[in-house]
């Protein structure tokens, strides 16, 4: 699951990725006994779960808070560190699946790498 500053906008970028919509949940949150996020005492919470359009595919969840929503908690980096999320895509076309994401306005840390993928290779 990743903490998400837009639902809408996040769940516009992972359904280019092949991910739909299996569930949703969310409302009114006690801060007082719950204190995940930590940096903010946020009122609501909205989590979506997204399903991979692949056969065997994993899952991802997509957590927003607000009222007031978190702020961040250190400035966006232009490498990946540490407790950072890496997306790993398994698709037949790396180079047509980076185009399409850049012409989204993805920001990319780094140019694909090539892995041989046991799904995809015959």
């Amino acid at each position: 699951t990743l903490i998400v500053a837009d639902v809408p906008r996040s769940l516009a970028f992972y359904t280019l990725l092949g991910f739909t919509v299996e569930g949703e949940m969310g409302g009114p949150r006690d801060p007082g006994r719950t204190p995940f996020p930590l940096n903010a005492p946020s009122t609501q919470a909205k989590l979506v779960i997204l399903a991979s359009g692949a056969p065997g595919g994993g899952k991802l969840g997509l957590l927003a808070f607000d009222g007031p929503p978190p702020g961040l908690t250190r400035p966006p980096a232009e490498r990946v560190g540490i407790g950072d999320p890496v997306l790993v895509l398994d698709v037949p076309d790396v180079a047509a699946a980076h185009a399409k994401l850049a012409a989204a306005g993805a920001r990319i840390v780094s140019p694909p790498t090539v892995y041989r993928s046991r799904r995809t290779d015959a």
